[in-house]
This record gives structure tokens, C-alpha cells and sequence, in this order.
């Protein structure tokens, strides 16, 4: 039979293990969430650094490359193929975007007499850009870094070779090519679309207060005008 002491001495015990275990708990707690942070700053710089690569990659493979492609369409007088071909918006880049360009206009453009360095070269960027965009779009790299400096030239860039994309893409529903650079694009798209919105917003905000304000100026000029 225990005596009360010993039955004491029991309790302490279990209540000095609860507390060691409560504060055994709540430190590996504590470390877990200072790993965590830790992990997604270490993971966030890594993701900038990476997308900065991913600048140069483009300047080197895209950008310095691109105006090859530019002249020759404008030689084949395909750059209006180009011009009317994207004032719609796309988003597939599959055989139904084609609508929006005849039938002979693509047919034209798809046999179109490049040079074998031009259609060589097309295809090198628009790989290039897959291999670019599929670092964003899978979460490699952090878009948010380079989308100020890029997105505009890249929007360009992929309206620009839409067609080659769009040709590319017929009869490919289910397994289509360039699916990075799609979506990269469409992304980038809205989000231009989304801050000029905005900006026309604003703009027609000031220019609404401005001519309240003119409003409100002349108001005030023919008061003093007729108490005089």
C-alpha cells in the first residue's frame, strides 16, 4: 500500500513529466515555424535569383535575337498577317484562334519563303521561351521580380510569332506545344489588362475632379463678377 508520500511524490512527478512534455512540444513547435520562415525566405531568395537568370537567359536568347524574325516578316509583307491576326484576344493558340486571319492568309503565311536561318531561328525562340516560361508557371522562379522589366516584350514577342503557335498547335487538342509559354502569356496578359484599367480609371477619375473643379472655378469667378 502506497503511503501518502509516496503517493505525492508520484503526483509531482506526473505533473513535472506534463509540464516537460507541454514545453518539449511547444519549443519544437517553435523551431518548426522558425524553420518554416526560414525555408520560404531561403526558398523566396532562390526563387529571385533564379527569375534573374531567367532575364539574362531572355535578353541573350530572345530579345538579341528576335529583330532577325521582325525584318523578315516585314520583307514577306507578313507582319500585317501578324497586325490583324491579333486584334482579338487569344488565349488557346490552337487551330480556332486561326478564324481569325482567311484561310489563304494562313495558308500564305505558312508557306511563306523563309530562309532556313529564319525558320531555324523561329523555332529556337519559341523554345526558348517554353523553357523560360515553364520556370513561372511551375513555380521555379518568381515571376513578380521580372514581370515589370519583361512583360511587355514578352507579350509582344508571343503575339508575334501567334501564328507560328497557332500552326503549330493544329490538330494537337489534347497534347498542344508551347503550353508554358500560353499560359505565362495569359497570365501576363490579364495582369497588363487588369493595371491599365486601372490607370485609364484613375485618369478619368482626375479628369472628372479637374473639370468639377474648372466648374466650380467659374462659378466662383461669376459671383464675384455679378456681386460686383
Amino acid at each position: 500500500m502506497a503511503t501518502p508520500s509516496s503517493v505525492s511524490i508520484m503526483e509531482t512527478l506526473e505533473v513535472v513529466s506534463i509540464i516537460s512534455n507541454f514545453v518539449f512540444s511547444f519549443v519544437l513547435a517553435v523551431v518548426g515555424v522558425l524553420g518554416y520562415r526560414y525555408y520560404l525566405a531561403i526558398s523566396k531568395s532562390n526563387k529571385k535569383e533564379k527569375a534573374i537568370e531567367l532575364a539574362k537567359f531572355y535578353k541573350d536568347n530572345v530579345i538579341d535575337r528576335l529583330s532577325i524574325v521582325e525584318q523578315a516578316f516585314k520583307d514577306l509583307h507578313l507582319d500585317e498577317y501578324v497586325k490583324k491576326f491579333n486584334r482579338i484576344r487569344h488565349r488557346s493558340f490552337d487551330q480556332t484562334d486561326l478564324v481569325a486571319i482567311t484561310y489563304e492568309e494562313t495558308l500564305k503565311y505558312i508557306k511563306a519563303p523563309f530562309q532556313n536561318e529564319v525558320s531555324n531561328l523561329i523555332s529556337d525562340i519559341l523554345n526558348c521561351m517554353e523553357y523560360f516560361a515553364l520556370n513561372f508557371t511551375n513555380g521555379i522562379a518568381d515571376s513578380d521580380s521580372i514581370y515589370q522589366v519583361i512583360h511587355q516584350h514578352y507579350i509582344e514577342t508571343v503575339e508575334t510569332l501567334s501564328i507560328d503557335i497557332c500552326v503549330a498547335n493544329i490538330g494537337k487538342d489534347e497534347f498542344k506545344y508551347y503550353t508554358n509559354i500560353i499560359a505565362l502569356y495569359n497570365e501576363w496578359k490579364d495582369i497588363s489588362l487588369h493595371r491599365q484599367k486601372l490607370i485609364d480609371e484613375a485618369k478619368g477619375n482626375a479628369l472628372d475632379k479637374a473639370k468639377i473643379a474648372n466648374m466650380k472655378a467659374k462659378e466662383d469667378i461669376n459671383k464675384i463678377l455679378y456681386n460686383k
